[in-house]
């Protein structure tokens, strides 16, 4: 009954009256069939752009007035209210209708699926997972996974100008964090971390993001956090055509075209996007058009260019009870360095080329056996690689050569064969469920800066969990994995979670244990030449955690107002923490630091009503300076964060204007001279900001946002600190480019 009342997108006639008779709506819960009295419901006029705006009174019911319902006329209206999914549709006049409302996922409870038994609500998962839907990336015109990253809380952002975009996550670096699209994890690290910059948004759904450890179910790396991106599958229209123009005043300029294809049982989709960057440096005009580039100095820049070529495929099957899909992704980026001039006449520089290619095969798989017993898995094949090229460029025709250098030209690979699959025991209604699963990952590396040339890695393991209600209002989750690492031996791997709600508050508690094994890049990396001397070490031990977090949650609903507090703590204990540490000279090598703490508060507001939502948060994290141990300095480091996001959705024109803001506190820390002396390090506090201004036309065919990013030209911010790899010694750090205006075109036509 309810699938057919959506299916007419909630419209079900009661009659039709001729003449100068009443039209009028009446508004429901879809699921309850209670009346939502103070919904808004706006009329346009046909042929024209005068339209109405009602609110239901206190039966749910909107009457168009008299001097409008008049003649044969056939309105269209959009009808919205807090909490709840904006219906469109149409009627004649005289008609009586009734739209049927859904409760809204972005804002009462989005659906999640990882590390659950089934897709559910978020208000009701046992783990506290925050979701970033479709409809806020496309309000922040967002592109990569570190544009909509960028807002959230306890992620930190770093750059890097050839390794690109880096995260910490509750104060551990992401190294520790497991990045995943749809269940298959992402593999392609430098210097320990993903790029983020190379993780595109155009084929994503929403991204689910769950701190602290999740090691029972994905194992190693799954040790501060998990980041599941969740890609589209392709609507439910029978055709869909999606095109997408974007460009930024600082030389971006990206194109996607996507299509997918309903019929029966079957889905499919395909993607293809090209992004490009010209590279930035600061003092650059802003322009809409790739500007001429002189053979001199001005060739080299801060913000290196770079040239991105994603395709995707996706083919599945819906039945009944079963679902299967297979998925085809392609990503290629090239990042050029220009180099300066060489003395003495300047006619020619060396130019590095950074090429990475990956792809990724994906098969997804979920049935259900019996009402008891529904079993889900996913198997994966991916391929990575980096390949390193140094030229001699002549500037005088631009010609290229290779350099002879040695160190000059290198290529990486690293594959992953992976599969994971559970099934789980125990009906919806059960008082206890349990899960039995399994967890495959099989990992090889190749190239000059491997030891040996090749290696390989393999994990393998079983968990189990189990969903326990002792009561109404309480559910426990006990897990326990045991695995077999062919280098280490895995521990037991424990975790425990509450979930109680009393009357409107709902508490959340957990302990997990997180491991991670040392990768292969950290055990066998061999990299020596001029400029560089970073080694592995195959000396170095697990890195192991304990995990505790706590959470209070409460939404509720006060004169048409919907507000959502949230409180939370957390606290982590890692032993033998690896990092990349200097040693004599220009030597990098991996070391064990021995224990490393974070600790943190969490507070959460949100305040929706029709046309608003307006959500804030303030962090502060400690993070555990390990030189305490020897010099008497603070234990632990503070830091602060704040964000702060508003929309709102203009209800007559369905305009949506959206501000995105956060503060980044300072971080603060200490550093070991090489006199053996200590003394304070730090990296600036800063303030970001975005704006975005979206309208849709004819039908929702056409979308048009615009706006300005870095609002506060946020460019280098100062920073005493020890350098890294690429930058040693640095008096500030690369935050953003300067402030930048943006255009994005949106087409879609859609066949249902």
């Amino acid at each position: 009954m309810l699938n057919n009342r959506i299916g007419l997108t909630g419209l079900l006639l009661l009659g039709s009256i001729a003449g100068f008779a009443q039209t009028s709506v009446v508004v429901k819960e879809a699921k309850s069939n209670v009346t939502l009295p103070g919904a808004h419901v706006v009329f346009y006029a046909p042929n024209s752009k005068d339209s109405v705006a009602l609110q239901t009174d206190v039966s749910g019911k909107a009457e168009l007035p008299s001097n409008w319902a008049s003649g044969d006329k056939k309105w269209s209206y959009r009808a919205s209210f807090v909490g709840y999914q904006t219906q469109h549709d149409t009627l004649k006049s005289g008609d009586k209708s009734v739209i049927y409302l859904l409760p809204s996922l972005e804002n009462l409870g989005e659906v999640v699926v990882t590390a659950q038994y089934e897709p559910g609500s978020s208000e009701d998962a046992v783990h506290v997972v925050r979701v970033i839907d479709r409809e806020k990336i496309d309000h922040m015109a967002a592109v990569s996974l570190d544009d909509v990253l960028s807002n959230a809380l306890n992620i930190r952002l770093s750059q890097d100008n050839v390794l690109g975009s880096r995260m910490s996550m509750q104060g551990i670096s992401g190294r520790n964090v497991k990045i995943l699209v749809d269940g298959i994890p992402m593999i392609g690290r430098q210097d320990g971390n993903l790029d983020l910059s190379q993780i595109n948004l155009q084929d994503i759904e929403r991204i689910e993001v769950v701190e602290g450890p999740l090691s029972v179910n994905f194992g190693t790396d799954a040790l501060a956090g998990t980041i599941n991106l969740i890609t589209r599958k392709g609507g439910r229209e029978k055709i869909g055509i999606r095109s997408t123009t974007y460009q930024e005043t600082i030389g971006t300029y990206n194109q996607n075209l996507s299509v997918n294809f309903n019929h029966k049982n079957l889905f499919a989709r395909v993607s293809g996007t090209r992004n490009f960057f010209d590279g930035w440096n600061p003092g650059d005009d802003h322009m809409f058009s790739p500007p001429e580039r002189s053979a001199d100095e001005t060739r080299v820049q801060q913000w290196k260019p770079r040239e991105q070529w994603l395709g995707s495929a996706l083919v599945g099957w819906r039945g009944t009870t079963s679902e299967v899909s297979y998925q085809f992704r392609y990503f290629e980026e090239t990042i050029k360095n220009r180099g300066f001039p060489r003395p003495p006449y300047g006619e020619s520089a060396f130019d590095d080329q950074y090429i990475t290619r990956r792809t990724d095969h994906g098969i997804n798989y979920k049935t259900t056996i019996t009402d008891n017993i529904r079993f889900s898995a996913v198997a994966g094949y991916n391929h990575y690689e980096r390949e390193k090229n140094t030229f001699l460029t002549d500037l005088t025709t631009l010609g290229q050569s290779l350099s002879a250098a040695e160190g000059s030209q290198d290529t990486s690979v690293f594959e992953l064969w992976m599969s994971r699959g559970s099934a789980v025991f125990g009906a919806d209604s059960s008082k206890i469920k349990w899960e039995l699963g399994y967890d495959a990952q099989y990992e090889t590396s190749a190239g000059r800066r491997i030891e040996g040339r090749t290696q390989e890695l393999g994990d393998y393991a079983l968990f189990v969990t189990s969903e326990i209600q002792p009561f109404d209002g309480m559910v426990l989750r006990p897990g326990l994995r045991a695995a077999y690492n062919t280098d280490y031996d895995a521990p037991l791997l424990p975790s425990f979670n509450v979930r109680y709600r009393l009357n409107k508050w709902v508490i959340r508690g957990s302990y997990a244990r997180g491991y991670r094994a040392p990768s292969l890049k950290e055990l066998y990396f061999f990299f020596v030449d001029i400029n560089h001397n970073i080694r592995g070490n195959t000396d170095l031990k697990s890195e192991s955690s304990h995990n505790y977090t706590a959470n209070l949650q409460r939404n509720f609903l006060l004169n048409k107002n919907l507000f959502k507090i949230e409180l939370g703590g957390f606290y982590n204990k890692i032993d033998n923490l690896i990092t990349l540490a200097q040693g004599e000279g220009t030597l990098f090598t991996y070391v064990n630091i021995g224990e490393y703490q974070t600790r943190g508060l969490r507070m959460n507001g949100s305040w929706m009503r029709a046309g608003w939502n307006v959500q804030s948060g303030l962090t502060y994290t400690g993070q555990y300076n390990a030189i305490s141990e020897a010099f008497s300095v603070d234990r632990f480091s503070y830091y602060p964060e704040a964000n702060l996001n508003l929309t709102k959705t203009i209800l007559k024109t369905g305009t949506v204007i959206s501000i995105f803001y956060k503060y980044q506190g300072e971080l603060p820390g200490f550093r070991q001279t090489a006199e053996d002396q200590v003394e304070p390090s730090f990296i600036e506090a800063y303030h970001t900001a975005d704006m975005t201004v979206t309208q849709r036309f004819w039908k929702q065919r056409i979308g048009i946002s615009a706006g300005a990013k870095n609002l506060f030209d946020v460019q280098n911010v100062a920073a005493g600190l020890s350098g890294g790899v690429h930058s040693s010694n640095a008096s500030s750090v690369p935050v953003s480019t300067g402030r930048f205006y943006f255009l994005k075109l949106d087409l879609q036509w859609l066949k249902n």
